[in-house]
């Protein structure tokens, strides 16, 4: 008798011992509604560069995520695997490189970027202005040639310059002056069409009846009544043509790194402080050659 009772202890004792190492090791155990509940947090991963499906849910502006399985619902502190990309800040910087030469007819100023996240995309801007100039002094700018630059919008994601030039080409019966502006995105290296962003129809026929636009830069004297006029016998299909940039000079960066330039033509277009488009635009030689306009 007394051995059994010896046997049934000992048998309630083991019981009770796989009992508790069970529950300690984080077993699953029904609830009452006889669904498994786990006992211990799963940490969840995810990586933001993985273009496949994920069983992970998140939003950026929550600080958790949620992991669905067909048994289990788990909320856990979100944890990202992903390398982080190269910091861009507005630290870098802009500053002017000039160029005179012996004479003094020919004073060049262009920008050169410093501090820039991405020494590649850097040096290869700064190369870019640089060599426009050069481009000009084969072009036949060789007499007279002056220019200005102005960083008109600088942030961490996008530079935007406007180049106001002018001179005398030898032949050429008188001085003459143009516009053009890069605006590039410091993210992908390539550079943007600021005029994109607006309604070129509707544009060109507010620009035509003088309605929702401003003169922002003009020749000394020349007034917004000047520049209608100019354009007074222009139709709406082509004032169209004349403020939608196509072909406009590009620069793309591939998955490599490597930057080239597509298209012919400078870029019109800029973006002011306020990041709004503004249009360079050709008038008569007596106006100033171009003026400078922002569609309201």
């Amino acid at each position: 008798m007394k051995h059994n009772t010896m046997k049934k202890t000992l048998a309630l004792i083991i019981a009770i011992s796989m009992l508790t190492a069970f529950t300690a090791c984080g077993g699953n155990a029904k609830d009452k509604s006889g669904n498994t509940s786990s006992q211990e947090t799963q940490i969840v991963h995810f990586d933001d560069d993985d273009d496949t499906t994920s069983v992970v849910e998140f939003d950026d502006e929550d600080d958790e995520s949620t992991e669905t399985t067909t048994t289990t619902v788990t909320t856990t502190k979100k944890t990202s695997t992903t390398t982080a990309a190269p910091k861009r800040d507005n630290s870098y910087k802009v500053t002017a490189k000039t160029y005179e030469s012996k004479n003094g007819k020919v004073k060049i100023s262009y920008p050169q970027i410093s501090g820039l996240y991405d020494e590649n995309m850097q040096n290869y801007y700064n190369a870019l202005f640089k060599s426009d100039f050069a481009d000009y002094m084969k072009d036949g700018y060789t007499d007279t040639f002056e220019n200005t630059y102005q960083v008109t919008y600088k942030s961490k994601d996008l530079l935007s310059i406007v180049f106001r030039c002018g001179g005398y080409v030898e032949g050429g019966a008188f001085p003459s002056t143009f516009a053009y502006a890069y605006t590039i995105d410091l993210e992908t290296g390539g550079t943007l069409v600021p005029s994109a962003a607006i309604d070129t129809g509707s544009a060109a026929k507010n620009f035509l009846s003088g309605k929702n636009w401003t003169l922002t830069k003009a020749g000394d004297g020349v007034s917004k009544s000047d520049v209608l006029e100019f354009y007074a016998d222009t139709a709406v299909e082509q004032m169209q043509e004349y403020i939608t940039e196509e072909d406009v000079l590009t620069v793309s960066k591939n998955k490599k790194g490597q930057y080239s330039v597509s298209g012919t033509v400078a870029c019109l277009s800029y973006l002011d402080g306020s990041a709004a488009p503004i249009f360079i635009l050709d008038v008569s030689h007596a106006l100033g050659d171009y003026v400078e306009i922002e569609f309201n």
